[in-house]
Parts: structure tokens; C-alpha cells; sequence
């Protein structure tokens, strides 16, 4: 799983240790994440995925004008 969690300042550790509690509780009881839990933790925590950090932009927009 991928992805950044924008927080303030202020609540960065609080809300680490509240996703670490999360997973934690999610691998003792099943030891693989299900799709549900995915989907549940990444509305919870609005997990956000960026562009860059699965494919360059420039080589992606080549790949485009090359088809």
C-alpha cells in the first residue's frame, strides 16, 4: 500500500501511531490486509496518491503522443 497522509504539524505522531495501531490490529487478526480493510483505512485516513510515485510524468506523456 501506497500513499501520503497530509496532517498538521502539530498531529503528525498522533495520527502515525493511530494508522500503526490500525494495521497492527489488522495483520494479528487476519496476517494479509483484505481489500475491505484497504479500502476502510484509506477513507479513514484519506490517503492520498500521488502521480510520481508510481510513473514519470514526462515518459508517461511520451508514451501518450507515441500511440
Amino acid at each position: 500500500m501506497y500513499g501520503i497522509v497530509y496532517e498538521e504539524k502539530k498531529y503528525v505522531f498522533e495520527k502515525r501511531e493511530q494508522m500503526k495501531a490500525d494495521l497492527e490490529q489488522e495483520y494479528y487478526k487476519n496476517k494479509e490486509p483484505s481489500d475491505e480493510f484497504i479500502d476502510s483505512f484509506a477513507r479513514k485516513y484519506d490517503i492520498c496518491l500521488p502521480d510520481d510515485i508510481l510513473f514519470d510524468e514526462d515518459t508517461l506523456m511520451e508514451a501518450f503522443m507515441n500511440i
